[in-house]
């Protein structure tokens, strides 16, 4: 995950980019202007929701800033035909299941069958 810091260039690079002022999107954001001198000079991480804010604003996904994914386009800008890929909790489990080795994925696995107390026929959730 990135640090305040990077995530602060990350913002600014974006910023520049688009000839758009740091100052400028705080204030069309409605976020406090110490914002991003409190993210390079404290370390401090901004709320779920400054980042989200900010993350539209720039039209950019909140994992790209915070450094989970490398794509930086938003999820509400990519073509989907299943409703679970816009679901966070299926993100976070997706996201955890990829970086289980496979022992963990395989303890996933049975723990949600068992929570939902179903029946798979053997081999539909092999890896």
């Amino acid at each position: 995950m990135n640090s305040p810091p990077k995530i602060a260039d990350i913002i600014k690079s974006k910023l520049k980019e688009r000839n758009i002022s740091v100052s400028q999107m705080l204030s069309n954001c409605e976020i406090n202007r110490n914002l991003i001198t409190g993210m390079e000079k404290e370390n401090k991480m901004p709320s779920a929701d400054k980042l989200t804010k900010i993350a539209q604003y720039l039209e950019l996904s909140v994992e790209f800033l915070t450094g989970v994914t490398d794509d930086p386009a938003p999820s509400s800008a990519k073509s989907t035909t299943d409703p679970l890929d816009d679901d966070p909790g299926f993100i976070t489990m997706k996201r955890l299941y990829e970086k289980a080795d496979s022992k963990n994925r395989r303890r996933m696995e049975k723990f949600i069958i068992d929570l939902f107390d179903e029946d798979f026929p053997e081999g539909d959730n092999d890896t």
